[in-house]
């Protein structure tokens, strides 16, 4: 299966379905761009499983916080490795915005633990600016394929659609700290979570906040496994130096810049573990209803 050619379903039903869904479709430097910032559910759902290079399906469900019915992602996957942290994982830039999408494959340089050639290469910017020509022509050479060929999905945070796709990466935060706890990521069998979509912000950086937040005090991730091991209690967001914090604050103590903030922050807030070696079900950390209360702006 070649992941940024089957991608290209998403993306041609994104574009049949554009007036339906507010996508702007546009060509720049040869290249198509799918401007989402104005799209609602279906774009935003869409847009993540693209990201997720067709492997994830992003749906949406509800969930309560404190007195509020909110909306949720319900995410679920049975190749996880490749869908959340090969194509997912955002560990790339196209003119200077956080890149991710199955277009990481063909790149050679992200750490990806799988590789491969593609006549067509699909990337997510989350970003409210275009790249230029000349960043296309660039990434287009990188990725080994015509610029026509190249399909730029674009949202910023403080967008529907932002919102939504950020809140479909709760799977992508837990398997990554699984990772840096040196996990064997390919024991995990499949993936499914629900996180609440927070209320869409004024600004980019309190978008950045809420988005997070929702992760960190609000998603739930279940996870098979094909073996259990006692590191899993270490996943959630409450084992981090900085659980009580919103994100904003966090990072405004490392001085706007995330690389400083504690990386065992980046997770969800409550995971489940089905482990197929003893068909127990374990499950560690906790939802934090007020700390997103304060985070989304919720009135009394």
């Amino acid at each position: 299966m070649n992941v940024n050619e089957t991608t290209i379903s998403i993306i041609e039903e994104m574009i049949a379905w554009s007036e339906e869904t507010n996508i702007k479709v546009k060509e720049i430097g040869d290249a198509v761009l799918l401007d989402c910032s104005e799209g609602g559910y279906d774009a935003g759902a869409l847009y993540s499983m693209a990201c997720q290079g067709g492997l994830a399906t992003t749906g949406f469900t509800e969930t309560e916080v404190g007195d509020y019915t909110l909306p949720a992602t319900q995410n679920y996957t049975d190749n996880p490795l490749t869908a959340c942290i090969d194509c997912q994982k955002a560990s790339v830039n196209l003119g200077g915005a956080i890149a991710s999408g199955p277009a990481k494959l063909l790149l050679g340089e992200c750490n990806t633990h799988r590789t491969e050639n593609s006549d067509y290469a699909v990337i997510a910017l989350e970003t409210n600016q275009t790249p230029t020509k000349e960043e296309i022509n660039e990434f287009a050479s990188r990725c080994g394929v015509q610029n026509k060929c190249l399909y730029i999905i674009t949202a910023p945070t403080n967008s529907q659609v932002g919102a939504i796709q950020i809140s479909a990466r709760a799977i992508e935060t837990a398997l990554f700290k699984l990772d840096r706890l040196d996990y064997d990521l390919s024991k995990i069998k499949n993936a499914f979570s629900v996180t609440p979509i927070p209320p869409t912000a004024e600004t980019q950086e309190e978008a950045m906040g809420r988005t997070n937040d929702a992760i960190i005090y609000g998603g739930k991730v279940h996870l098979t496994t094909e073996e259990y091991d006692p590191i899993f209690e270490k996943i959630p967001s409450n084992q981090s130096k900085n659980y009580g914090k919103s994100m904003i604050e966090a990072y405004m103590d490392a001085d706007r810049e995330f690389h400083k903030i504690d990386q065992d922050f980046f997770a969800p807030a409550e995971i489940t573990v089905n482990s197929l070696d003893d068909g127990k079900l374990r499950k560690h950390g906790e939802i934090n209803t007020n700390k997103m209360i304060d985070s989304f702006g919720m009135e009394e």
